[in-house]
This record gives structure tokens, C-alpha cells and sequence, in this order.
């Protein structure tokens, strides 16, 4: 048991490949991304008070009338959910191409909540800073990856088995 324990360890994080000296742009963007995320994704769960002073009151939408929260905390645990692989390559800073999907793909879905539902009146337009701020964090996955890309070259210039698993 502890034998296959190493080798899946091994497997994960090679002793001989290490992080480059400097952090990249795009450790940087996971190191923020995920601490943004691990504060907006734990403040609705510790002190729901306050983040709706700022927020807004969630109320129902069919109602009208103050809810028991369940959507709030759920798009809080999914949001931390998040955070917790984009912590992990910062500290680790190592870098997985699924990492930075699931950082824009993130981004961009928490934007459109935002547009849309501030658009809509149906919540507060601070909203609107949160996706400002998505959108900052969308463009700078999109240079991170032009710099991952310049750094290796193009897929299929032999390079191609270097991009599974990058330092960050």
C-alpha cells in the first residue's frame, strides 16, 4: 500500500522537474484568483450579516420574502471548491492546462451571473465590480497562456507533451 502511495505521489510531481526561480503570471493569477475566491466563497458562510450589508438581502425570487440561504452557501462552497486547485499549483507552482479552464471557465460564468441578474434588478450592482474584476482575471489567464505558449511553442512542435504539466 505505502509503495503505491509513493509511485502515485511520483507520478504527480516529479523530483526531477522543478519550478522555475520566478513566479510566472500565472502563479501570480492563481495565487489571487484563489485567494479572491477563498474570501468571497468563506465570507456568505462565516458572517452572511455583513455580506449581505453589502450585497443586498437575497430574498426569493417568487416571494419576495428573506430565504434560507441554500443558493447563496451553495455558490459559496462551489466557488471555494475553486479556489482549493488554484492554491494548490500556486503553492505547488506548478501549473496543469485543466487548472486555467477551470480558473476562465469559472470567471466567465461568475461574469455573466453578475451582467445579467444586476441587469435584471434581481441583485445588487456591487455585483458589478465582482465582474469587473472576473474580467481582469480572464484576461490575464488569456496572457498567461500566450506566455506559456511562447515559452514551449505551439502544439505539435514536438513540445506537445510539455503542456499537460507546466511550471508556473
Amino acid at each position: 500500500m505505502h509503495e503505491r502511495l509513493a509511485t502515485a505521489a511520483r507520478s504527480v510531481s516529479p523530483p526531477s522537474s522543478r519550478p522555475p526561480e520566478r513566479p510566472t503570471l500565472a502563479t501570480w493569477l492563481c495565487w489571487g484568483q484563489g485567494v479572491y475566491f477563498l474570501a468571497t466563497g468563506l465570507w456568505p458562510l462565516v458572517h452572511i450579516d455583513s455580506f449581505q450589508a453589502v450585497t443586498g438581502q437575497k430574498p426569493d425570487n417568487w416571494t419576495g420574502r428573506e430565504t434560507d440561504h441554500w443558493l447563496v452557501n451553495t455558490v459559496a462552497a462551489l466557488v471555494l471548491a475553486v479556489a482549493l486547485p488554484l492554491l494548490v499549483c500556486a503553492c505547488r507552482r506548478r501549473f496543469v492546462a485543466e487548472v486555467m479552464v477551470l480558473a476562465v471557465a469559472s470567471a466567465a460564468a461568475l461574469t455573466a451571473i453578475d451582467v445579467v441578474y444586476t441587469t435584471r434588478g434581481v441583485i445588487a450592482p456591487i455585483y458589478l465590480a465582482d465582474a469587473a474584476l472576473e474580467v481582469i482575471l480572464i484576461l490575464g489567464w488569456l496572457a498567461a497562456a500566450f506566455e506559456q505558449w511562447r515559452r514551449i511553442g505551439p502544439a505539435g512542435s514536438g513540445t506537445s507533451a510539455n503542456v499537460s504539466r507546466l511550471p508556473i
